[in-house]
């Protein structure tokens, strides 16, 4: 069996849903033949980006080059925040981590919409300061 790492974002307010969370993850690792460390950090409000206790000891064992693929239920999971979710994938990503979402998405979808999201952004500043002149 091979080792990875799952990232689970629980609810504080919902233990049933977090049950039913984790025996999904534990059917997908199982069926897919994965033995896994569960990272769990939970959280009131999912755009609650602070305190991520089990995500930062996460990224030191990405760096120690512990684990090569990091699951996920999905990028929502992790936190409504896409900026937060963005960096997320992309320290993944430059880690030379596989990234797997179980509701089917790439995540790195994410980083590229992110990036021209941002061009744009910069454009429109752009063209609104020479507009002023």
């Amino acid at each position: 069996m091979r080792k990875i790492a799952v990232y689970y974002v629980g609810n504080n307010n919902n233990i049933r849903q977090n049950n039913i969370d984790e025996k999904k993850i534990d059917d997908w690792c199982t069926n897919n033949h994965y033995d896994y460390d569960l990272f769990k950090d939970y959280v009131s409000d999912y755009s609650d980006t602070k305190d991520r206790l089990s995500l930062n000891r996460l990224k030191t064992d990405i760096i120690y080059g512990d684990y090569d693929r990091i699951v996920i239920l999905s990028l929502p999971n992790v936190s409504n925040n896409i900026f937060f979710n963005a960096e997320f994938v992309r320290y993944v990503h430059a880690h030379h981590c596989n990234l797997i979402s179980l509701d089917g998405t790439n995540p790195l979808l994410l980083i590229d919409f992110c990036i021209d999201l941002l061009d744009e952004i910069e454009k429109f500043d752009k063209e609104r300061e020479e507009n002023m002149v």
